[in-house]
C-alpha cells in the first residue's frame, strides 16, 4: 500500500518551475538565507503534507500498539511532518531545528500539541542525554549534513539500546542512495527494512 501512495504522489507532484529550484538550492546548501514562509509554501506546494501521512501511517503500523515510544525528529523545519507524527497516539515527539524563526513560525500556525517538546539545537551535538529515545527520524536533510560519522554518533548516543532509526526520502537519487547505505554499514548499523522511500535502522 505504501510503495503506490509514495508512487502516486510523484506522479501527481507538479513540474518545479526555476524560483522553486532556485529555492530548493538555497535550502539544500545554506539554509540560514530561507525565511520561515518561503521555506513552508515550497514544501507544502510539492504536497509534503502528503508525504507525512505516510510517514505517519507507516509508523503506526511498524510500532508496536502495546508500548510507547518517545522519538527525536532533527530538523523539524516548519513542523509539517512533526504535526503529522504526533497524532500516533503511543509516540511522544521530541522535535529540534537550529532555526528559532522556524519554531515560532510553527508556533504560530499551532503545529505544535499542548506541551510538545520543542528544542533549538543542531543535530551535530544533540541536547539530550544518552539513551533517551527510542527513535530518531529526520528528512531531506542528506544534503545538510558535512560530517556524517558525527551525525550518526550523536544520533546512536540518544538512542535506547533497543532503538531505531526511520530514515524516509523524498526525492532522494539511486547513487545518494546506495552512499548513505555505505556510510550506515561502516558505521555496524543494520538495515533491517528497506524499501525505495524509507529505510529502517537498528543496532
Amino acid at each position: 500500500m505504501h510503495e503506490s501512495e509514495i508512487e502516486a504522489i510523484r506522479i501527481w507532484l507538479p513540474p518545479i518551475n526555476q524560483e522553486q529550484k532556485e529555492l530548493r538550492k538555497r535550502i539544500e546548501h545554506n539554509i540560514s538565507v530561507v525565511l520561515s514562509e518561503e521555506y513552508d509554501s515550497f514544501i507544502l506546494e510539492r504536497r509534503r503534507d502528503d508525504f507525512a501521512k505516510i510517514c505517519r501511517d507507516f509508523l503506526r503500523w511498524f510500532l508496536d500498539s502495546s508500548k510507547n515510544y518517545r522519538a527525536l525528529e532533527v530538523w523539524a523545519w516548519t513542523w509539517v511532518i512533526t504535526k503529522r507524527l504526533n497524532e500516533i497516539e503511543n509516540l511522544d515527539v521530541f522535535a529540534l531545528d537550529m532555526k528559532a524563526d522556524f519554531l515560532e513560525f510553527a508556533r504560530s500556525n499551532n503545529r505544535f500539541k499542548e506541551n510538545q517538546n520543542v528544542v533549538t539545537g543542531d543535530f551535530n551535538d544533540l541536547p539530550f542525554e544518552d539513551n533517551f529515545f527510542d527513535l530518531y527520524t529526520w528528512i531531506a536533510i542528506l544534503n545538510q549534513r558535512n560530517d556524517i560519522e558525527k551525525f550518526y554518533s550523536e544520533a546512536l548516543r540518544v538512542l535506547k539500546k533497543d532503538w531505531f532509526i526511520f530514515l524516509p526520502w523524498t526525492r532522494v537519487n539511486i547513487d545518494r542512495k546506495e552512499k548513505e547505505k555505505e556510510y550506515i554499514k561502516d558505521l555496524w548499523i543494520n538495515i533491517i527494512q528497506e524499501s525505495d522511500w524509507y529505510l529502517i535502522l537498528s543496532k
